[in-house]
């Protein structure tokens, strides 16, 4: 079958392309399409069901057992495999383990075979900075690192990456990305819930933490998307994702705040009675998630493809707490 696009995405070649997004629809998706677009590529919204206004969007279903994605890819230069299933609050699957293989391991094969049958060249799959581990102690996280994931969602990102390099070792540009805790307008999970936290005025026991994280807004991590879509020099590549700032949760906390022209209202509480009560309520993994420290240096990205976050932490937070305001006001 004919290649998708003979284009090759040169270092500094801004040729539109085709380009095929799954989860176009989320929060990170519905980004990097506005991203893409802004770069003159044509973008292919795969989602699960039809639902957007947006040109070019595609209902595809599951990809775990999707018919015709090949169809679906024809013409495309390059797919960003966004779809996953991702933390799950309330778990509702007997087998979580298999779940998560099946949406996050099955499916990504299942589109990266279509995507070789269509003539994709590049393949770009955003996996989880939870590949790395789940906490730091000293030091940030790099492509070197020993994968050292926990739980059967990061679990289920390996597996996949791995899977992938096994199975298209040569048929495949792929390029892996693995962000960091990401931030931006629309976000939702536990960033949306220390946002509504803020908003209601409550007293926040979270002043004693100490911890340092690295994180990445959407625009910037979209904009690095794109560079791997773009650039020569991505192609086998793995790029950890994240802005070069380190914030502790009070420090993100104020910063949040101080968006919303609210008071933060944190005071201290001894950090190990924190995780015991958090434990207690079963939302030990959500306090880790955002408590830990987790560094995470984004050098290679920087040195291989001459990537700097161009949105400044300042401007994204303010971004993140308008569209929240917003949403409030809609009723969202």
């Amino acid at each position: 079958m004919k290649r998708g696009s003979s284009a090759d995405p040169g270092p500094k070649s801004h040729m539109p392309l085709t380009i095929a997004v799954t989860g176009a629809d989320g929060f990170i998706g519905r980004n990097l399409c506005t991203e893409l677009a802004g770069r003159r590529h044509r973008v292919r919204r795969l989602v699960r069901t039809a639902g957007t206004a947006e040109p070019d969007c595609r209902a595809v279903g599951d990809l775990a057992v999707a018919e015709s994605l090949e169809r679906q890819l024809e013409g495309a230069a390059a797919v960003v495999h966004l779809a996953a299933r991702a933390h799950v609050l309330r778990e509702t699957e007997p087998d979580p383990a298999a779940a998560f293989a099946r949406a996050n391991v099955d499916a990504t094969l299942r589109l990266a075979r279509a995507s070789v049958a269509a003539g994709v060249r590049r393949f770009v799959f955003v996996s989880s900075i939870g590949v790395n581990g789940s906490r730091t102690a000293g030091r940030a996280f790099t492509e070197d690192d020993e994968p050292a994931p926990t739980g059967p969602y990061a679990s289920s990102k390996l597996q996949a990456e791995l899977a992938l390099r096994r199975e298209f070792p040569a048929s495949l540009e792929l390029v892996v990305v693995r962000p960091s805790l990401v931030y931006g307008p629309g976000v939702k999970g536990n960033l949306h819930r220390l946002l509504a936290l803020i908003d209601s005025g409550l007293p926040l026991p979270l002043g004693s933490l100490d911890n340092r994280r690295n994180l990445i807004g959407v625009e910037n991590l979209s904009d690095l998307i794109a560079a791997c879509i773009e650039r020569r020099e991505a192609a086998g590549e793995l790029f950890l994702a994240a802005e070069p700032r380190i914030h502790s949760t009070p420090g993100l906390l104020r910063a949040m705040a101080a968006a919303m022209h609210r008071s933060a209202r944190l005071f201290d509480f001894p950090v190990g009675l924190l995780r015991g009560a958090a434990s207690c309520l079963g939302a030990r993994g959500q306090f880790d998630r955002l408590c830990d420290s987790l560094e995470v240096s984004s050098r290679k990205a920087n040195e291989r493809l001459a990537w700097i976050p161009r949105v400044s932490f300042e401007d994204g937070i303010a971004r993140t707490a308008a569209s929240f305001r917003e949403g409030r006001h809609d009723g969202r």
